[in-house]
């Protein structure tokens, strides 16, 4: 689904727009013009620089000779030229760390405030003691200048460029590297993706982009290779336990998927998204301050205390608190952005946050699965990032030396680390994932356990999440919002919340809790849900699309001449909603359970682009049986400068060729079999085609090219050429033998997926059992 039947509609027949509603416009969309309105003391502080010395490193090198600055210096209160909005470790931190140079040169620094006091009080003895104070203090100001230079250079758009060079292991005797006999550890890591940086949800963009670092990727940096860096670390106390550990390599392992909420580099992100919705006048500066009175209120938790000194998000030392503050109290920040009162003010969508901020490779990973292979040099120290070359990091201060070997694929730390999980469970250990986090259990690797982790693996399946949800499509596990949610239907405010996230959002119909609970409530609405995953889709009964788009009086209206005839009571499907990055394919099963469930019609943009000149999902729903009844012009006047900003946002994600003019809404009807509906889901699996009947087979392009997690809505443009660009000819999708066509990515993970042994079932988290009556409907023998 693209278009939002409910909220066009409103649009199109009950509203217009006020007046003034583009007096101050801001949308870089071509419908209005006028450039962005900037709020310059809502900004982001310490524009990096990529290349060049800034004036603020400039300043902040200088201000260490300025009177006091080398006792401010000495007890940690002296910003740090290499990193804008943080301050120089004190003293007693570089003794800690063993930064012994840096430590003595404080020394001096101080040593030399003192003389300049002395000078004071005896007049005649000040231009020497002035002397003195900047020549104790100039090595300071040098070494520290010294590493500008480097750490500009590391931060810079080059350095943070992600390498994607290293093989997958197979265990099976054809890798370049044995791990036969070999000890491995594990280093437990959020999911925070490398490479690139973070510009913004929806069309709000942040004035400074914000560096994506990783994450299980960061040695996979360009920045971290050439600088030898494997591992970042927030405490030096850390990486010395790694470098302390009697292993051959650490086995890098996944946190949950929304872990990374806890880092500095995810909570910057929210502040520069917050004052970019300040800026496009989307978050009121009221409605800020109340947000920041909620970050600081709450906070009575001796852990939490700290976030009552929160200095507000458009202040320029948030950065530097941010970065000290602890990964609890950095959660409780983003949480209550997130929150119904954060959400209710107006603050950023924190799932669309959370989802962008991630590596979308890695997020449908279980929990501790296995992710890359490092090999950590123990003979070289912790070291502070930010100097010597390597790039500072926003979430961790230190580095460990190393490189990484090889990627593995998505085994489970139960089948890693078979001997500690045997001893914790046979112990009766209650949290064994926690235990197992505590211990950082070193294990070696026998030729049965690496011949137990070769069959584990699997060939088409990318990820535990897609093989979960393929699981629930096939067994039909299906939730519907007709059924209470304590006994086991859809919660329709998941379903609001799921909608509100959508990276589709701008596409789709928004509606509140209390309109969803009424239509629910009137039996014409129905929700339905795959599993517990966050894929949705509505059917809507008794839909009028006449009504909806005036299409009898609507000049644009263009009719497919060889079309069908909609009528006044469609079963409409709509709010087609697939929020798992993860799970590439499973978005398609929306539509195949639509059918099955009495869908008749459906609109859609038409989305102009390089590949599909008239739009590709007229194609995707005509490869289910779906035909074009007409296409309506887009009127962009029924959508504020907001939405339509966001609207046009997210075309250009797909690929909308612009210089073809906004996309057209397409009105397709099903002409399939109706005695064809039932399994439609089960044949689809089983033949690799969807049969509509009548002769049309639809095949879909498989691999890369095809579908994202939209599969309709946000789905994206598939490879290859179309067997028709026009929009009059192309009734129903892919004829047989249109177009070169392999088997369906769903149906080949599912086929997949029904072939493996149980074990391999069990390190994906699916229970085998589930499987065994599919297997034996469909006739698959393993």
């Amino acid at each position: 689904m693209a278009e939002r039947p409910q909220g066009f509609a409103r649009r199109m027949m009950a509203q217009q727009l006020a007046s003034d509603a583009r007096a101050d416009p801001f949308s870089d969309s071509r419908f209005f013009s006028t450039k962005p309105k900037r709020i310059s003391d809502f900004s982001k502080f310490g524009e990096p620089a990529l290349g060049d010395i800034t004036p603020y490193q400039a300043g902040a090198t200088g201000s260490l000779f300025l009177p006091g600055a080398g006792i401010a210096d000495y007890f940690g209160k002296a910003p740090d030229p290499a990193n804008p909005g943080q301050l120089l470790p004190g003293f007693s931190d570089n003794v800690q760390q063993g930064n012994y140079i840096d430590a003595v040169m404080q020394t001096g620094g101080a040593a030399g405030d003192v003389a300049m006091v002395a000078g004071a009080l005896f007049p005649p003895a000040f231009p020497a003691a002035a002397a003195l104070s900047t020549m104790l203090k100039g090595p300071r100001a040098a070494r520290l200048a010294s590493g500008i230079d480097n750490a500009v250079d590391a931060t810079s758009s080059q350095a943070n460029e992600l390498l994607d060079d290293l093989p997958t292991l197979k265990f099976d005797g054809s890798d370049a590297i044995s791990l036969e006999g070999k000890k491995i550890f594990p280093i437990v890591a959020d999911l925070t993706k490398a490479g690139g940086t973070f510009e913004g949800i929806d069309s709000s963009k942040l004035d400074i982009p914000e560096l994506l670092q990783g994450g299980p990727e960061f040695p996979n940096l360009k920045g971290s290779r050439e600088a030898g860096v494997v591992w970042a670390v927030q405490g030096k106390g850390k990486g010395t336990q790694k470098l302390s550990k009697d292993a051959d390599y650490g086995l890098v392992v996944a946190m949950n998927n929304d872990s990374h909420r806890t880092n500095a580099t995810f909570v910057n992100a929210v502040v520069g998204n917050t004052l970019a919705y300040v800026r496009d006048g989307r978050l009121d500066p009221k409605n800020l301050a109340e947000l920041n009175k909620l970050i600081r209120s709450g906070s009575d938790q001796k852990m939490l205390a700290k976030l009552k000194e929160w200095p507000g998000f458009e202040s320029p030392e948030a950065p530097a608190f941010i970065k000290s503050l602890s990964f609890d109290q950095r959660k409780r920040l983003s949480d209550v952005v997130g929150s119904s009162a954060g959400q209710a003010l107006g603050a950023p969508n924190i799932d669309k946050l959370i989802r962008q901020t991630a590596d979308p490779n890695l997020l449908g990973l279980n929990s501790r699965d296995g992710i890359l292979l490092v090999e950590i040099d123990k003979s070289a120290d912790v070291m502070k990032l930010g100097t010597s070359g390597t790039a500072s990091h926003a979430s961790y201060d230190f580095g460990i030396k190393g490189k990484p070997i090889a990627r593995i694929p998505p085994i489970s730390a139960k089948n890693m680390f078979p001997d500690f999980f045997a001893k914790a469970e046979a112990e009766g250990k209650q949290n064994v994932r926690r235990a197992f986090d505590m211990a950082l259990p070193v294990e070696e690797l026998t030729p049965e356990k690496i011949e137990n982790i070769r069959t584990l693996s699997t060939q088409v399946i990318q990820s535990p999440k897609q093989a979960k949800l393929t699981a629930d499509v096939l067994t039909g596990n299906w939730k519907s919002s007709q059924v209470a949610k304590n006994k086991g239907g859809v919660s329709p405010a998941d379903f609001v919340q799921n909608l509100r996230s959508s990276d589709a959002s701008p596409t789709l119909s928004m509606m509140d809790l209390p309109e969803v609970n009424k239509k629910i409530r009137s039996k014409d609405f129905n929700v339905y849900q795959l599993g517990d995953g966050q894929v949705f889709f509505g059917l809507e009964k008794n839909y009028n699309y006449d009504n909806v788009y005036n299409l009898s009086k609507n000049d644009t209206y263009v009719r497919n001449p060889d079309g069908p005839e909609l009528n006044d009571n469609e079963v409409a499907l709509v709010s087609v909603i697939n929020n798992e990055t993860g799970a590439k394919g499973v978005g398609k099963s929306t539509v195949l359970k639509a059918i099955e469930e009495g869908a008749t019609a459906l609109d859609a943009f038409a989305v102009p682009t390089k590949e599909y000149s008239d739009g590709f999902l007229p194609d995707f729903y005509g490869s289910f049986g779906f035909e074009e009844v007409g296409r309506v012009d887009f009127d962009p006047s029924f959508y504020n400068k907001t939405e339509l900003a966001d609207l046009e946002n997210y075309w250009r994600s797909t690929g909308w060729d612009e210089s073809k003019g906004f996309p057209k809404i397409v009105v397709m009807k099903w002409t399939g079999d109706d005695g064809l509906r039932t399994n439609a889901t089960k044949r689809f699996v089983s033949e690799g085609r969807f049969n509509a009947g009548g002769g049309i087979n639809g095949l879909f392009p498989a691999t890369e090219g095809v579908i994202r997690a939209g599969d309709g809505q946000g789905a994206t443009q598939a490879s290859g050429q179309r067997g028709s660009s026009n929009a009059a000819r192309n009734n129903r999708g892919a004829e047989a033998g249109a177009r070169p066509l392999a088997p369906d990515r769903l149906a080949e993970v599912a086929r997949e997926l029904l072939k493996l042994p149980d074990s391999a079932v069990q390190n994906l988290g699916i229970d085998p059992s589930r499987l065994a009556p599919i297997r034996n409907d469909l006739g698959i023998f393993r």
